[in-house]
């Protein structure tokens, strides 16, 4: 058995010998550190003169001075490799390729043909990392003692005109570098250091063994014959120790409790040891900032609870309730609630033998949304994640320890981060549509989106009226189709959102907070239509820079069309292709036939051609096509023929949504009339809304519209053939249209 001497020596020389290894380590790894970073930022300078000088020489010489230059830097002592690689790995300057590019390009001999560099080729995993990431890489080869450094040469602007832009590097610089020097350095500072700490650390040691001693040792081996003594029953023996430390006071300490031992007080200082355990346990659960309690076996919540529990909560008297009933006062709303949560509770408790990850993964308070309320009734959510903790005592379950995080902040700051991050991606997108569009649809859209939304914020206050609706659900169809031709996928998920909403509107019957939230979509909508405004505002001196609208406007019509048929037939799993022509440039109906061909487009992608399998069956061609013309004819009308080749208007379908909707009684009416029917208000054979097509939106809007320019609109179809519209407009357009 050692002595308390032999320990302390022991234990004091262990502690400085493990701190002067410490120590040294850490001062040669931080010089080590120090010199490589110093090393490090060293060639980066250089790299960067060097990229600086090969960009210049490119511009007034190359070859010869660029091979000056290397043959200069090699020359360096701190260098024993520097070369440059092009990206397919062969050295730069061995071939004449880049003269003979530039000399063809400029369609002159402006650089001479020069003496080229032995050609060399690189193979390292490294040189292509610099590649594939464009960054630089560092390599300690700390063996050899060498550094070795891989810097991209940038494609700059000034480069791209020979060089080209298929790359954003045009090549990589190689640097090898000897670091024997640093390394005798750190060899040296090691030697000194363990020189020094070694004879601090000798007298540090001397002195910490004689204070040792004397504080601790001895006044150690003086309590423990004491305490000696009083197990062999001598309790008229006391300490005698005059400091006034820790040891002093233990002496002190030891003194006191002999004393209560004689007087037979042992169980008395117990209880107040565990008075005072309490005590403290109450402190610091009143002035914990995290909401924990303790269940009992019975499911109950025990007095032992933090107050932040009470403040988040904002409940006071919680001992003996059920977790349940803590976190649901109200048994009416949440008996379900209640009954799962219960049951978590016990199974937490019983089922030790399962493995706790498991349990947790069922946790039903893991960020759940509750709703408190405050001493004057107002209520209030809070998000929540309760984690659940076993107390064992042997192998049984005491108790439960709950630890509760409000989450509330940190669920709304992402809720956020998202929607922010939804508007920034919804306005990249409507600036790419911009550049690609020009800015001038995107002003005709955002007039005739708020000329809709107002009718409809207008039509909201008499909803209640079937006329109403109907033209509320029209200019939201509309809108909808005209945000999908524009590729403003958030424009229309929201108009869509809203539709849903006024069609339940319409099939439920009416309720004032119904209306106020419609209200509210329809101005987040108009909000929206202001943003899209002012992006287009501000982009418009850049469309006419940039050459945008160089196109005419039927072509830009067309080109946006396609696009449009492209994202709606991949939405509804459908090979659709969309064939235009035209005998004219300037079309003077555009802008108000935009929307009219668009429905017509989606309505022939969504309810007349077929899907790949069914064509496929049918003896069609995978693909199915659209045509669109628009042109003038020898009359001087203007002509919109739309036609496809999917499955017809199948008339029987027609029949039944007609007699199912009342707008016909006898089920013997011709095909023609049928037909025509499809132009009337409220008819359509869909049963439910989508993102293409409204229920309760037909035929009709186009059909207003035509009648509105004076013009004529006919339909032809022919059962699993497919199905044309052709619309007549007249030469001249009328003074109320300008």
């Amino acid at each position: 058995m050692f002595s308390i001497r032999f320990k302390v020596v022991l234990t004091i020389i262990l502690v400085l010998l493990a701190t002067i290894s410490i120590s040294i380590f850490l001062t040669v790894s931080n010089q080590q550190s120090s010199l490589l970073s110093a090393m490090r930022n060293n060639l980066t300078v250089n790299n960067g003169i060097l990229n600086t000088v090969i960009k210049n020489i490119m511009l007034s010489g190359e070859a010869p001075i660029a091979n000056k230059t290397m043959s200069d830097l090699k020359a360096m002592q701190e260098f024993e490799e520097i070369e440059i690689y092009r990206i397919d790995g062969t050295v730069a300057f061995n071939d004449y390729s880049t003269v003979e590019a530039v000399n063809n390009f400029q369609d002159k001999i402006m650089f001479s043909e020069t003496p080229r560099s032995e050609l060399k080729m690189i193979d390292d995993p490294n040189f292509q990392k610099v590649l594939e990431s464009n960054t630089p890489r560092y390599v300690e080869l700390l063996d050899s003692r060498e550094v070795e450094y891989f810097f991209p040469i940038l494609n700059l602007p000034d480069c791209r005109t020979c060089h080209g832009t298929e790359s954003f590097v045009r090549g990589v610089a190689h640097y090898k570098v000897s670091v024997d020097e640093i390394f005798e350095q750190i060899n040296s500072s090691r030697n000194m250091l363990t020189v020094f700490f070694l004879i601090t650390g000798s007298v540090i040691s001397f002195i910490l063994i004689w204070m040792m001693q004397r504080i601790v040792v001895k006044p150690v081996i003086l309590l423990g014959s004491v305490v000696t003594k009083v197990g062999n029953g001598n309790l008229d023996i006391r300490t005698n120790i005059k400091s006034n430390d820790e040891l002093g006071l233990l002496g002190t300490k030891l003194n006191e409790m002999i004393s209560g031992l004689k007087e037979k007080r042992g169980l008395e200082l117990e209880n107040i040891e565990i008075e005072t355990r309490n005590r403290e346990n109450k402190k610091y659960l009143d002035n914990i900032n995290e909401g924990l309690l303790l269940l009992n076996q019975d499911l109950t919540i025990s007095k032992q609870y933090s107050r932040f529990v009470t403040v988040l909560f904002n409940q006071q008297q919680i001992t003996g309730l059920k977790l349940s009933e803590f976190i649901y006062p109200d048994s009416d709303l949440f008996q379900e609630e209640r009954k799962e949560l219960d049951q978590f509770v016990k199974m937490v408790f019983e089922k030790i033998k399962t493995d706790m990850e498991m349990i947790l993964s069922i946790n039903p308070l893991f960020n759940k949304k509750i709703q408190v309320t405050d001493s004057e009734g107002n209520r209030s959510n809070i998000i929540i994640d309760a984690h659940f903790q076993r107390i064992f005592n042997k192998d049984k379950v005491e108790n439960v320890m709950v630890i509760f995080e409000d989450r509330t902040k940190i669920i709304n700051i992402e809720l956020e981060l998202e929607e922010a991050r939804k508007k920034s991606q919804s306005e990249l997108e409507q600036i790419a549509v911009i550049l690609k569009a020009g800015p001038d649809s995107f002003l005709e859209f955002v007039q005739d989106a708020e000329s809709n939304i107002t009718e409809s914020m207008s039509d909201l206050e008499s909803i209640n009226l079937p006329e109403s609706l109907a033209r509320i659900l029209r200019n939201l169809h509309s809108l909808k189709g005209s945000a999908r031709y524009m590729d403003l996928k958030l424009i229309a998920d929201k108009v869509h959102e809203t539709e849903g909403l006024i069609i339940d509107f319409g099939d439920r019957g009416s309720e004032p907070k119904n209306q106020v939230i419609i209200s509210q979509r329809l101005e987040d909508i108009n909000i929206e239509l202001e943003r899209i405004k002012d992006i287009t505002r501000r982009f418009s001196s850049f469309g006419e820079s940039s050459g945008i609208g160089h196109r005419s406007k039927i072509e830009q019509f067309f080109e946006t069309l396609k696009n449009m048929v492209e994202k709606i037939a991949e939405e509804l799993g459908k090979d659709v292709v969309l064939v235009t022509g035209s005998n004219i440039e300037d079309f003077p109906y555009l802008r108000e036939m935009r929307d009219p061909v668009i429905h017509l487009i989606r309505n022939s992608i969504d309810h007349g051609v077929e899907d790949s399998f069914e064509r496929l069956s049918a003896g069609k061609n995978k693909t199915a096509s659209i045509k669109l013309e628009i042109g003038i004819l020898q009359d001087g009308q203007y002509q919109v023929f739309l036609s496809d080749d999917g499955r017809g208007i199948n008339f029987n379908s027609v029949r039944k949504s007609a007699i199912e909707k009342e707008l016909i009684d006898d089920s013997e009416i011709s095909n023609h009339q049928l037909a025509e029917l499809l132009f009337s208000s409220s008819f359509s054979t869909r049963t439910k809304v989508s993102s293409i097509s409204g229920r309760g939106v037909g035929l009709d809007v186009v059909s207003d519209v035509v009648k509105t320019l004076n013009g004529t609109i006919s339909i032809a179809t022919t059962q699993d053939k497919g199905t044309k519209f052709t619309i007549k407009l007249p030469a001249e357009k009328s003074d109320q249209l300008e």
